[in-house]
């Protein structure tokens, strides 16, 4: 994921949307068209710049992944609808209650661990503490994942 504040018209944003995203997207597609039974991919974004959406929609319908990657605010201009309907939530390094709670929809966020930065401890913790019932956390744990990627689950 590529996100960086700053002007919106800047040489660096216009490189990457034109050169560095659509090649990383074409690497990511390319994986997972070869080992579909192992890979999805997400694109890369930088998700200030306006084109960002255009880079989204190719990167979904002609590359075939399966969404971005996106570490952003989202404003108040009615994106918060978009949310609710488009967006997936990682909990990978914010091991508290409050960023998995505030999500929509349980069904919308996935369990990840940004490991060696973040402590599968820390991750694992978070599930035991979640005020939820096991289906729930069933989801946020694997299940959500599955259901996004198109896996199938493993035998336990």
């Amino acid at each position: 994921m590529l996100h960086r504040a700053g002007s919106s018209g800047s040489a660096s944003r216009r490189f990457v949307i034109s050169h560095v995203a659509p090649a990383a997207q074409e690497r990511a597609g390319a994986e997972g068209r070869a080992h579909p039974d192992r890979f999805a991919g997400f694109a890369i974004l930088p998700t200030a710049d306006p084109q960002a959406a255009a880079e989204l929609e190719r990167a979904a319908t002609q590359v075939g992944l399966v969404g971005a990657l996106v570490n952003s605010t989202l404003g108040s201009n009615g994106a918060f609808l978009y949310f609710t309907r488009n967006i997936w939530v990682t909990i990978s390094q914010l091991f508290s209650l409050p960023p998995v709670m505030c999500t929509v929809r349980v069904g919308r966020v996935l369990f990840s661990v940004d490991y060696p930065f973040g402590s599968r401890a820390a991750g694992r913790a978070l599930l035991d503490a979640l005020p939820l019932g096991p289906d729930e956390v069933a989801k946020i744990a694997g299940g959500n994942a599955e259901r996004l990627l198109g896996l199938k689950p493993t035998a336990a």
